[in-house]
């Protein structure tokens, strides 16, 4: 379970339902200790829940044994200082280090840890609190300490009070700073499929926070972003998306390894041109259309447009790939044939549906086939189909599945679940 939480408290790969209207809530004092330079930040009703999001798992911190802190609210907050490093703070109300028993005993278990271990006073509206702060990098307390004496802290980063307030209120409660996703985006997240710099640069440029909360039931976790108000941020273009119904799940093969899905209804085409046109890549995206067009004998949109694909998808299984495209209506079911939309799919939406072989196509139902002649002829053959229900159906805008995980971001929002 903690490896679930780990990869998933590091994920968030574009699939995010829109930041709802700020709330009243204030951000918790203990925030006060976190770096305004910190990357990511959790806050927790349970120190001993906090721990178990700590990304590195060589930290000794998740070995140690909090005592009667355990229950107590808390921090934890991740660094980059040549390494990733986090900090656990911990309420420890009025405590005081040179008569609290329970205050000794954790300093006194996190140093012979090879913990460095620091008590400060945090101030509140009630009065003197205090805060226990842990990290194996002493640079971190230290920072934490300089922060705390001037006053600041990850609460004047821009847009971070924005982003807490507009975050659910929930007892797990995680903020990623978008410029900080090459930091904390795990090797191997997608596997082969999505390489990490390419998660993390469409991160940083897809909004400025992310938020999760890890304390959602019966869904694994939720997550929503905060976007400045630019076009230039793939987030807005996504909240604007019109959900589409799905179908892929009835042409899947059982044995499915990864699936990128995109519903492309009525308004997709403006949004991600304006989208590109913000970003300073329209005229790029242009030119290979114009080229496609020529080489083709055929201009691409009015192939988009005439057929009125509604989703596309890049499916891989069994060492093989296709892309799929899904036309409003049936139409008359053809065999394998060399493909002259060839470089169509990763022109009209995004080098990330982009195969090795697109040279062969052939059509079910509603749905066109590109790739290799072989894996068009392995996919026209499957006889078995993933079919599951809690495959996304209705009101669909992405999705993702990976390793028996489906990341859904539709009407409702955004649900992380284990499906196989």
């Amino acid at each position: 379970m903690q490896n679930r939480v780990r990869a998933s408290f590091l994920l968030l790969f574009l699939l995010c339902s829109c930041a709802g209207a700020g709330t009243d809530r204030s951000i918790p004092e203990l925030a006060r200790t976190v770096p305004s330079d910190a990357v990511c930040v959790a806050f927790a009703d349970r120190a001993d829940n906090a721990l178990a999001l700590i990304p590195d798992t060589t930290d000794v911190l998740l070995s140690l044994d909090l005592g009667e802190f355990k229950d107590n609210r808390a921090v934890l907050s991740c660094c980059y200082t040549g390494k990733l490093n986090s900090m656990l703070a911990i309420d420890a109300g009025r405590s005081r280090p040179d008569t609290s028993k329970a205050v000794l005993s954790i300093i006194e278990a996190s140093r012979d840890a090879g913990l460095n271990a620091l008590y400060l006073p945090v101030y509140d509206t009630d009065g003197h609190r205090a805060a226990i702060l842990l990290s194996r990098s002493e640079s971190m307390l230290h920072s934490a300490s300089i922060h705390l004496e001037s006053c600041a802290s990850i609460s004047d980063a821009p847009g971070f009070s924005e982003a807490f307030c507009s975050a659910p209120d929930t007892p797990l409660l995680v903020l990623i700073r978008a410029e900080g996703m090459e930091r904390v985006l795990p090797q191997g997240l997608f596997g082969r499929n999505i390489a990490r710099r390419t998660a993390a640069r469409f991160l940083h440029s897809a909004a400025d926070w992310y938020m999760i909360d890890a304390g959602r039931a019966p869904v694994d976790y939720a997550l929503t972003y905060k976007c400045s108000d630019f076009d230039s941020q793939f987030g807005n273009m996504l909240s604007a998306l019109d959900p589409e119904d799905s179908k892929l799940a009835q042409i899947l093969p059982r044995s499915v390894d990864f699936v990128l899905n995109i519903q492309t209804g009525s308004n997709f085409r403006t949004l991600y041109e304006q989208w590109m046109d913000a970003n300073n890549s329209k005229s790029l995206y242009s030119t290979q259309l114009t080229l496609l067009k020529r080489s083709a004998g055929f201009d691409p949109l009015d192939w988009e447009s005439d057929l009125r694909i509604r989703e596309v998808a890049l499916v891989r299984w069994n060492n093989r790939e296709v892309l799929l495209a899904r036309r409003s209506r049936n139409s008359k079911d053809e065999g394998i044939s060399v493909n002259e939309m060839s470089g169509f799919i990763p022109a009209l939406y995004g080098k990330i549906f982009s195969i090795a072989n697109d040279q062969y196509c052939a059509n079910i139902g509603q749905w066109s086939v590109f790739g290799s002649e072989p894996d068009v002829e392995a996919f026209l053959a499957i006889k078995e189909n993933f079919d599951d229900k809690r495959w996304p159906q209705k009101d669909c805008r992405f999705a993702i599945y990976y390793n028996g995980s489906l990341y859904c971001w539709d009407k409702k929002g955004l649900r992380i679940e284990n499906i196989r």
